[in-house]
């Protein structure tokens, strides 16, 4: 386990994007299912039996956005048969709510019969934030979404495209390029238009300086920080083809160029 569900992917990247604050949820429960889950909160959840969502917690994450769950979380003693649990998620109220995430058991499922206590033991249920996201964005957002008294992360105000020579690290370690012949980030805030089904793109064309002498290297990636200068990378990827910006050009991402996502 785990996959993000569209409803949180949405939350998180206009969170981090700029178009919407999320609020992290006051408590997270499992729940259970014996069919397959999605990331639009399908499947069959179990019910009767004295059946119920159970709350869980989650502890600090690691720096590759993994957290796993700080205590044993146990249901309700089955007072009749569950079937076989094939599925979990994770979801922000006991019911309706919005899910998480969710993923399927290990194995083949378990099997629920009279007077059976279904738990999960602390550390094996984990949960990971993965996709274009740096290390550090990841870590924060899997804070922010999960774990207890981590949940603080504040987007800066400003989104900006920076330029790469060679390929960046998910670790936040890049080549950008020299600012000469009037390089410099382009301010990218409120250019991104909400995220749908799990991804965010450019609706607004987002143009660099023009260039009054040759840049300084041919641009092959390009990162996307919280600051017009140093600050942080939260995403990063590879041009569709290589840059090479000399005197009078302008560089341009048109509507739709840049396409994040936390899938």
């Amino acid at each position: 386990m785990s996959q993000a569900s569209d409803y949180i992917e949405n939350e998180i990247l206009d969170h981090v994007l700029g178009n919407g604050a999320f609020t992290s949820p006051a408590t997270l429960f499992v729940r259970l299912y014996t069919s397959a889950t999605d990331d639009t909160g399908g499947g069959t959840e179990v019910t009767g039996g004295s059946y119920a969502a159970t709350a869980c917690t989650f502890g600090a994450s690691t720096t590759n956005g993994v957290v796993t769950t700080s205590g044993t979380v146990t249901f309700p003693t089955a007072t009749a048969a569950w079937g076989t649990v094939t599925h979990l998620a994770i979801w922000d109220a006991a019911t309706a709510g919005n899910q998480i995430s969710h993923g399927a058991l290990d194995g083949t499922g378990k099997t629920v019969t009279t007077n059976d206590t279904f738990e999960i033991s602390a550390g094996q249920l984990t949960q990971t934030v993965s996709g274009t996201a740096t290390d550090y964005l990841e870590q924060k957002v899997a804070d922010h979404i999960f774990s207890e008294g981590a949940r603080t992360y504040t987007p800066a105000s400003g989104i900006y495209i920076a330029m790469f020579s060679a390929l960046p690290t998910d670790a936040g370690t890049y080549a950008e390029l020299a600012s000469t012949g009037s390089y410099a980030r382009a301010d990218a805030t409120g250019d991104f238009a909400n995220a749908v089904s799990g991804t965010c793109t450019n609706d607004i064309s987002i143009d660099f300086p023009t260039a009054t002498a040759n840049w300084s290297a041919t641009a092959t990636h390009y990162g996307i920080f919280d600051a017009s200068t140093a600050g942080q990378m939260l995403f990063w990827d590879l041009l569709d083809e290589n840059k090479t910006v000399t005197n009078g050009d302008t560089l341009k991402f048109p509507i739709g160029d840049i396409s994040i996502s936390l899938a």
